[in-house]
Order: C-alpha cells, then sequence, then structure tokens
C-alpha cells in the first residue's frame, strides 16, 4: 500500500509540472526594469551599516512584496530594489545621505549616518 502511495505522489508531481509548462507559468527572479531602481551608494564603512541600509531600502518600497538584490565593492553598495513605480517620490524618502544623481531609475548616494 505504502508503494501504491509513493507511486501516485510521484506521478502527481510529475503532473503538476507538466501542466505548469503548458499552462506558461511565469515565475521570474528578474527585477522588471520598468518598476525597478538601482542605487550606488557611496561611503559605506561597516557592514552593520549596510546591514541598515537593506533594512531601510526594504520599506521604501511600494508594498510589502519587494525584491532586492546587492553587491559590495569597497566602500560602495549598489542596491536594486523594485516595486518602485514613482522614483521622484522614492528618491524624497532617502534620508541615509545626499542624493548627487538621478539618472532616471539609477540613484547616486553619498552615505551619511
Amino acid at each position: 500500500m505504502t508503494s501504491l502511495k509513493q507511486s501516485l505522489v510521484k506521478t502527481f508531481g510529475v503532473i503538476a509540472l507538466a501542466m505548469t509548462g503548458l499552462v506558461g507559468c511565469n515565475i521570474s527572479f528578474e527585477h522588471d526594469p520598468s518598476t525597478s531602481v538601482t542605487l550606488t551608494i557611496s561611503g559605506i564603512e561597516t557592514e552593520e551599516a549596510r546591514q541598515e541600509l537593506r533594512e531601510t531600502l526594504e520599506g521604501m518600497t511600494d508594498h510589502s512584496g519587494y525584491m532586492m538584490s546587492t553587491s559590495i565593492r569597497g566602500d560602495k553598495m549598489t542596491a536594486t530594489l523594485s516595486p518602485v513605480s514613482d522614483v521622484d517620490s522614492f528618491v524624497k524618502k532617502i534620508n541615509f545621505g545626499k542624493v548627487t544623481n538621478v539618472d532616471d531609475r539609477n540613484i547616486q548616494v553619498d552615505y551619511a549616518p
């Protein structure tokens, strides 16, 4: 009886995966360029400061279903964040430094704790 249950579970799993492919399930882990902003933040000295910034940025998106990717090089952190529908409103929320440049959806900030 157990092997029958195991076979049914495996078969159901295969059918579910096949149906997902047939209906065109579109799961993406890529940022949508039309709703993403990329911040380049200079002058971040510590990992603690970077972590605080990540937490701050999480709260700046349009809703709780956010996506963020970050990279670190020296004292610079680059963060791509979405969804952000209104770049101007987003820029006004930046309170962790001086915004030095805004070019479309790319924002440069000099960090000031």
